[in-house]
Formats: C-alpha cells, sequence, structure tokens
C-alpha cells in the first residue's frame, strides 16, 4: 500500500461521534423548561411584532435579494398583509412582491398582488417604464418598474391569475419616444 492509500484511511476523529454530539446536546436542550420557556417568550413577541398576535397561528415574514437593472442590490421585504386597520388620515401603499426577468426579445415582470379583482389593478407603460397602481382603498397597492431597455408599450401582454399579474412587453430596437399606454389585462 502506498502513502497515499494510507491517507485516504485516516479519518476525522469527529465524524464518527458528530451524530451523537448533536443528538445529546438537542435532547437536553429539549429537555429543558428554561429553554423551552425562553423560545415560547420569543415566538409570543414575535407573533405581537409581526402576527396578529396569536402565537398558536403561523405568520411569515423575510426579505428578497435581487439585483437593480444597474447591477446594484435590491432588498425587499415582504410579509403578509397585517388587519386592515389604518389610522383615519393616511393611507399606506403597499409594494408588492416584484420579478424582472430580461431576455434578449422582451422584458418579463412578475407582480404578487392577492386579493384583489382584475378589474381594480392599472397598468401604465412608457418606453422607459411600467407604473401598476391596485384602485382599492383597503388594499393600495403601488409599483413603478423601471426598465433598463427601450419598449414598446403598445406591444404588451398582461395575465391576472390567483393574485399573480405577469406582464411582457416587447423590447424596442429604436425610434421616437411616445406618450404613456394604458395596458389592457386578460
Amino acid at each position: 500500500m502506498s502513502t497515499f492509500d494510507d491517507d485516504k484511511k485516516k479519518k476525522n476523529p469527529f465524524d464518527e461521534n458528530m451524530d451523537d454530539i448533536f443528538k445529546k446536546m438537542f435532547d437536553n436542550l429539549i429537555k429543558d423548561d428554561k429553554f423551552q420557556d425562553e423560545i415560547s417568550k420569543v415566538m409570543d413577541e414575535m407573533s405581537k411584532m409581526y402576527g396578529d398576535g396569536d402565537s398558536k397561528k403561523p405568520f411569515f415574514k423575510g426579505f428578497k435579494v435581487g439585483m437593480n437593472p444597474d447591477g446594484s442590490p435590491h432588498i425587499e421585504e415582504f410579509s403578509p398583509p397585517k388587519k386592515k386597520v389604518k389610522p383615519a388620515n393616511f393611507a399606506v401603499q403597499r409594494k408588492p412582491c416584484t420579478d424582472v426577468i430580461e431576455s434578449e426579445q422582451d422584458i418579463a415582470v412578475t407582480l404578487e398582488i392577492p386579493g384583489v379583482s382584475r378589474d381594480q389593478i392599472d397598468v401604465r407603460i412608457t418606453e422607459k417604464k411600467m407604473t401598476v397602481r391596485v384602485n382599492d382603498a383597503s388594499q393600495p397597492y403601488t409599483k413603478v418598474v423601471e426598465f433598463s431597455s427601450r419598449v414598446d408599450p403598445e406591444k404588451t401582454t398582461a395575465t391576472y391569475k390567483n393574485g399573480i399579474l405577469d406582464v411582457v412587453v416587447l423590447k424596442k430596437e429604436s425610434g421616437k419616444e411616445k406618450d404613456g399606454f394604458q395596458v389592457n389585462i386578460e
């Protein structure tokens, strides 16, 4: 046997025992009443901050990291809509989670806009940007998407199904810039 073969047989001393070490550690944590009490307190606090105050109901909060057309990072938070209680004098505008996928021929934009009807969504496109607004006082959404390439607003298709708005707009070669164009949603 060569020295190289001997090296293959040498094992990390932790490889065999790591499962046992972690099992003992987590078994001890689960049995510890103080640990369970602390976890319950943390869950209650998180539920008050991000949920509806009931720690038994599921909730979620997170973020999505993407890239802007100029290559800079873009961080977008998301969470479920809170209760429909708003202060009397100010309207909260929500920005839907958005994905923008650009190919050689077109730009596809997907927005999550749950809880509204297709008729409440207004999509307006210019050669440089798209603006989406929801005309619903209880769920006002607004999103502006700037395009990295010029597009042809008149060659746009949009569909809305199960709370997802998909918009595909063809890129434009060159020419004179036109005013905005309202898009019909299917």
